[in-house]
């Protein structure tokens, strides 16, 4: 059974604590293209395959779409579900994302929707690659929502036969792990894991007794076989993590049961090299692997996450009991950064729990991935603190790194460590207020609130309430953790010192969270309605709002209604919609009609009739919900006598028929007139003046006028005489106060009159000409009048139909309609026919040839029946029906754009000619738009037009055009800038040079003359922006020509990356920002839009200058209120850079690298080296031998002295040698080079791989030149040693002998100083070959 499940919108921003409403995911069935984004195990996999049965969808994974090339026909014009972009992130060295837009464009932009892990989304950056391939420009972001309490109990009992999945739900909370229910992947391990009493108590704990249940859960016939009974169950799990761990570091798929059928994603099992092949077979037989969708030869992970828990077990067992040295696993598993890929988040996360050898360097590379993916419980307490000092240095990178974060941050709690609450005391109570000490604080709270917070905490979370110093988010998050162990007595104080204003709360966010947790238990009516006001954030839909609007209504005991309605009453300063948002009345609505349903029977008039207007402004006017107003026009529909109970209390307030807008629309009772007749006689004579008029009105509209007649009224006047000159106010009228009535309908009858002489004048005419029209050969004229009729063009002659306005524009209709249409059809072969340079040259004098119009209407019914025969057209033919179509832009030809789209494929150098010369006449007139702009930059069937024609468009455009007309330049530089970027460079000098070129206009080619030109070229455009006092569309459209021309990167221009920056920079003051915020769309708005989008671009690029450019934009004061979009786009590019340089091993290397063999490659043979001198670095300081004597002359009563360069090389070498014979790897000193250069030290792999090691002490003339003069230019580039090499440093730690560094830079104090700049020697692409390391052999 799969449940429905519920997704929530992402904002782009979490400044604010909002309550998003959760929606069906269905509800987006219409969404062009949207992104699923949820933690592993969320079901987005099957939410997405699901979602693509109901709509006949396809389905496919990243890896499928991106390596199908072409890609596949039968996707085209289907929705595409694609799924688990955060497993594919590092396939290619191009960004995954704008590899996947580059197949949607080739499929002409379906709509599609993606998934990706939540912590693996890289926001804006993945947005502004992705959304050009949206089909409407546009991508949504969807959160999907853990599984609720009513899912998760459908879900055991339909799915896993659970009988009582309330009491499974208990015994889960007894147990403590109650949160991994809302997983669907969790709720499902769990459901396998429990048996009778035995239940799991750690998320990791699921994980192993899950897997134990998968590897029993092997095909029968399976289990009988000789081999299968050899193996068992702890084997077979080793087995399959060895599968596990070399397909995850592989980047494979999955496994091929059979050599047929594997492939490259699919490989054979020996190519997995198992330790024990019997053990691997009995692996792929059990429920650990399941057949991949579509083959059934093809082994895939039962689920990922159980892939990444049993690889980490197998690897942790190779790390900490058969010694496979760190390095290499890390090589396979960390960025140049020492970052981890997407891919393999979850692998180091389960490794980081699994191995306590590594556990530590891992928390350095992904500490919030370790929390997120893995299980922290089983950590040490000195481990769990050194996660959280590695949380907090994350932070003080980038406070934000979690705030992307929406439902997966219940891993935290399993860091809620009774040992560790003085260091979450600490951090509480903290003085700082920058960022990272509060996003730090952030980070603690959040524990605390997924797990548990002890008493203790109690006044630290206190004093973070009433701290109006600390973000918002944090004073919630306390109050939310605090209410937990808080009394109602401490908690109604804390909420009145809210209400008297002793404790600020700018958004009455705090205010919400307390009414939610004290009404209605703690609160009577009257102390919650002292707390009742006009929301301090009108935009804010938080806890405040959402109590009044929603809670409230919902949760109201029936005894306190009439109090809170009394006292809402009183409140109509509140609702005052000059100063109150009026969505909380709206919600009052809601209070009223419970109200109405459970006491409106029984309470008077007069409180129904104030009842009844709770939520008005001062002028009587409030705004209900429309089921609220439904349901209260039901209720008093039902109940007619409080109706009139009501209307009588309107009318008696003076202000009717105002005050009438109580009664919610309701219909009146049948009898209503009779009532009201009835009080006219009864009641004061203001009172009842009103009831005689509605009384009156009832009978003359029929509308509760049952047994009321003109006699009745007239039985009445005799009744009261002296009120029966009332009656003839509103029963009689004076004619000659009517006339224009009178004159109104004698008009209509003669123009009805003329209407049908005409129509009958026109048939007598038209009869003679029936033979002429059909064939075409009617006037001009006629022909022209006919179809505009057939066009709706005549504003008198009506019809919905074609038929139906013949019908009234002639008495032959439709016979005349089908000889029309024969005419329209046969007009295209008249002889008499303009040239296209005639048409087009009429034109431009403001006047057009009749025959256009049925020569156009007659091609447009050609081309929806034969559209075949209309591309046969010949030329002449093409050049006379395209010119009419250029300057006749009529209403009703909408079927011709297909025609001439594709006359711009077909023909686009008759499309450029006519085109150019229709151009040429309208901007001779002063017009500025050709009619054509949009489609030459925006349609792709005009690409070939575009290349032709753009050029000469530009150069002809009008120099006098202003601002207006800018928006037809802009589109034509647009075209220009994709299909003709040659012809730009040329003509903007020429533009520029024109005296005659309006200033707006002028801004657009300064523009491209900063793409185009040089520096000094480019300083007017520079000076006129920042000379500019506002935001116009000159200065918006200037700046989409430049961020088009370098996205294109068509023109070249020189440093794009600074370009973009100083346009934030000078832009920024004329920018609104904030999006969403309704209201009229400014060019300040615009221009905001534009400089996120800037923004985000930088992120895209991962290349230094990009970083660079970034990180100068974070120095600049006004751009303060753009740091976090600044920072979390730095965040972004360096996890694109990572994923987009990593690289996977093959297969046989990777299997080869986890059994401690063979290096894979040079790159393997260095960091396997690396990692030898790591731990010799490490041993010379730490182990017993004093390893660092060896370096060191110590002669007897003499001062030691340092041993000689080849002397520490020989040492270096031995300790070296034994550990690389076992891999089979040579090492030899004074290895020969080319030009007679040896290096110190040559390791050798078989002839294949060689890595040279340089080797100076700190103290040698050449120690800071070596590394480039020697190691790279002498050694490193060796064919076997590809650019690879060890620039090895002797540290032993006398600043007097150590040599200075060049350019009077000060001395390194530490050897990790002296490391840091040697290494600021190397660029960008050397890092990545070239490492150093420093020894420390100084003497103690």
């Amino acid at each position: 059974m799969l449940v429905a499940r519920r997704v929530q919108k992402v904002a782009e921003t979490q400044d604010k604590e909002q309550r998003l409403e959760e929606l069906p995911l269905n509800n987006f069935r219409m969404t062009p293209a949207w992104v699923l984004l949820g933690e592993p195990g969320a079901g987005k996999s099957e939410a997405l395959k699901q979602a693509a049965l109901e709509v006949e969808g396809v389905y496919v994974t990243v890896n499928e779409l991106i390596n199908t090339t072409p890609p596949l026909e039968e996707w085209r014009e289907k929705t595409l579900f694609i799924d688990a972009l955060d497993e594919a992130r590092s396939a290619g060295a191009d960004s995954l994302p704008l590899r996947i837009r580059q197949q949607l464009l080739r499929l002409s932009k379906p709509a599609f929707r993606l998934s990706c892990r939540a912590a693996d989304w890289y926001g804006s950056t993945d947005v502004a690659d992705l959304q050009g391939a949206s089909p409407d420009g546009l991508l949504m972001i969807l959160q999907l929502c853990p599984l609720s309490g009513e899912d998760i109990q459908q879900i055991l009992h339909s799915n896993y036969n659970v009988n009582d999945p309330k009491a499974f739900m208990e015994q889960a909370e007894r147990h403590g792990i109650a949160a991994l229910l809302s997983n669907p992947q969790m709720l499902g391990l769990m459901a396998r894991a429990v048996s009778g009493e035995k239940w799991p108590e750690s998320r990791s704990e699921v994980y192993r007794i899950a897997c134990e249940k998968l590897a029993e859960e092997n095909n029968v016939r399976h289990r009988q076989t000789s081999e299968a009974k050899a193996v068992d169950n702890d084997t077979m799990l080793k087995a399959a993590g060895q599968l596990f761990a070399v397909q995850l570091l592989s980047s494979k798929a999955g496994i091929s049961s059979d050599s047929d059928s594997s492939d490259s994603n699919y490989p054979e099992l020996n190519q997995f090299k198992p330790e024990i092949p019997a053990a691997a077979r009995r692996a792929l037989q059990s429920a650990l692997f399941t057949p991949a969708p579509g083959n059934t030869d093809h082994l895939i992970p039962h689920h990922r996450s159980i892939a990444e828990y049993l690889a980490a077990k197998w690897l942790a067992d190779k790390l900490d009991r058969e010694s496979l040295p760190h390095g290499r696993l890390l090589n396979l598993l960390l960025g140049f950064d020492g970052g981890v890929v997407a891919d393999l988040r979850g692998l180091l996360a389960w490794l980081a729990q699994q191995s306590t050898s590594i556990r530590r360097r891992l928390i350095e590379a992904d500490p919030l991935g370790i929390v997120l993916y893995g299980d922290v419980g089983p950590f040490s307490t000195a481990d769990k603190r050194y996660l959280l000092q590695a949380l907090r240095q994350q932070a003080e990178r980038f406070p934000g790194y979690r705030w992307h974060l929406w439902q997966d941050m219940s891993g935290f709690r399993a860091l809620a460590d009774e040992s560790l609450l003085g260091d979450f005391q600490r951090i509480l109570l903290a003085s700082e207020r920058d960022d990272g000490a509060q996003s730090d604080m952030d980070c603690v709270l959040d524990i605390l609130k997924y797990g548990h917070a002890d008493v203790t905490l109690a006044a630290p979370l206190l004093a973070m309430i009433k701290d109006a110093s600390l973000w918002p988010r944090l004073r919630t998050s306390a109050l939310s953790i605090w209410l937990k162990m808080a009394s109602p007595v401490e908690t109604k104080d804390l909420l009145s010192q809210i209400c008297s204003s002793q404790v600020d709360d700018n958004d009455d966010q705090l205010q919400g969270k307390l009414l939610d947790f004290l009404y209605p238990e703690h609160l009577s009516p009257t102390e919650l309605l002292l707390c009742f006001h006009s929301p301090k954030d009108s935009r804010l839909i938080g806890s405040y709002r959402m109590f009044w609007e929603r809670w409230l209504p919902e949760r109201a005991p029936q005894a306190h209604l009439p109090a809170l309605l009394d006292g809402l009453c009183g409140k109509q300063e509140v609702f005052n919609k000059y100063r109150s948002d009026w969505m909380i009345s709206r919600s009052i609505g809601r209070l009223l009609a419970h109200t109405l349903d459970e006491l409106g029977e029984s309470t008077t008039s007069e409180q129904l009739f104030n009842w009844l207007g709770v939520g008005a402004d001062q002028h009587g006017y409030f705004n209900r919900d429309h089921d609220s107003q439904l349901k209260i026009q039901n209720w008093l529909e039902r109940h007619p006598q409080q109706y009139k109970a009501v209307l009588e209390q309107c009318i008696k307030a003076e202000a009717f028929p105002y005050q009438s807008l109580r009664l919610h629309g309701a219909k009146p009772a049948e009898d209503i007139g009779l009532w009201h007749l009835h009080l006219a006689g009864t009641t004061d004579e203001a009172e009842a003046r009103v009831h005689l008029q509605q009384a009156v009105y009832a009978l003359l509209q029929d509308r509760g006028a049952r047994g009321l007649s003109l006699e009745v009224l007239d039985e009445w006047g005799q009744k009261f005489p002296s009120r029966a000159d009332w009656l003839s106010e509103w029963l009689t009228c004076d004619l000659e106060q009517s006339y224009w009535r009178l004159k109104d309908a004698a008009q209509s009858l003669t123009d009805k009159k003329q209407q049908a002489e005409e129509r009958h004048q026109r048939t007598q005419s038209l009869r003679p000409e029936l033979h002429t029209i059909a064939t075409g050969t009617a006037t001009a004229g006629l022909l022209d009048e006919l179809a505009t009729v057939w066009l709706f063009g005549f504003w008198d002659i009506n019809g919905e139909t074609a038929s139906e306005r013949f019908a009234n524009y002639s008495d032959l209709g439709n016979e005349l309609m089908q000889a029309a249409e024969s005419g329209f059809r046969k007009s295209l072969q008249r002889s008499d026919l303009p040239s296209a340079a005639e048409i087009i040259a009429l034109n431009q004098t403001g006047e057009r040839y009749y025959i256009s119009l049925p020569c156009l209407l007659g091609l447009q019914l050609s081309w929806i029946d034969t559209p075949a025969q209309v591309a046969e057209l010949p030329d002449d033919q093409v050049e006379r029906l395209l010119a009419m179509h250029l300057c006749t832009p009529y209403p009703g030809l909408d079927e011709l754009n297909a025609w001439r789209a594709q006359v711009a494929q077909q023909r686009p150098e008759l499309f450029s000619r006519v085109l150019l010369l229709h151009a040429a006449s309208v901007f001779a007139t002063g017009n500025s738009s050709a009619g054509m702009e949009y489609a030459l930059s925006e349609d792709s069937s005009y690409t070939k037009v575009a290349q032709l024609a753009s050029s000469e468009l530009l150069r002809q455009f009008p120099e006098t055009a202003a601002a207006q007309q800018l928006h037809d330049l802009r589109q034509l530089l647009k075209a220009a800038l994709a299909f003709a970027p040659e012809c730009l460079a040329a003509l903007t000098r020429q533009k520029l040079k024109s005296p005659q070129l309006h200033a707006e206009q002028r801004l657009l080619w300064l523009a491209l003359q900063v793409l185009t030109g040089s520096a000094d070229e480019s300083e007017e455009f520079w000076q006129r922006l920042g000379e500019a006092e506002a935001a116009d569309v000159a200065m918006q459209l200037a700046v989409e020509v430049l961020m088009q021309g370098i996205q294109l990167q068509a023109l070249r221009p020189s440093q794009p990356e600074h370009i973009l920056g100083r346009l934030i920079e000078t832009l920024i003051r004329h920018a609104d920002m904030e999006r969403g915020r309704g209201g009229f769309v400014t060019a300040a708005m615009d221009l905001g839009e534009e400089l996120r989008g800037m923004i985000d671009w930088l992120g895209t690029q991962t290349t230094a200058e990009a970083r660079n450019e970034l990180q100068r934009l974070l120095d600049i004061p006004v751009l303060a209120s753009q740091h976090y979009r600044i920072r979390s786009t730095l965040e972004q590019q360096q996890a694109r850079k990572r994923e987009a340089e990593f690289h996977f091993l093959g297969l046989e290397a990777v299997a080869d690298v986890l059994a401690n063999q063979a290096p894979a490659n040079v790159a393997d043979l260095m960091h396997l080296t690396l990692c030898h001198l790591d731990d010799i670095a490490h041993e010379l300081r730490h182990a017993n031998d004093d390893g660092y004597r060896m370096f060191w002359n110590i002669p007897t009563r003499q001062p030691r002295s340092r041993r000689g360069e080849n002397l520490c090389r020989d040492v270096l070498l031995a300790r070296l040698r034994s550990r690389l014979d076992a891999h089979g790897i040579g090492i030899a000193p004074e290895y020969d080079h080319a030009g007679d250069k040896r290096a110190d030290l040559h390791l050798d792999y078989r002839n294949l791989s060689a890595l040279p090691i340089e080797i100076k002490r700190d103290d040698h003339e050449k120690l800071w030149t070596a590394l480039r003069d020697q190691l790279i230019t002498q050694y490193a580039h060796a064919p076997k040693s590809a650019g690879h090499g060890i620039y090895l440093v002797l540290w032993f730690g006398d600043s007097k002998k150590l040599k200075s560094p060049q350019k009077r830079k000060p001395k390194p104090s530490t050897p990790n100083e002296l490391r840091a700049q040697l290494e600021s020697q190397l660029s960008e692409e050397e890092r990545k070959r070239v490492f150093v390391r420093v020894l420390d052999v100084s003497w103690p």
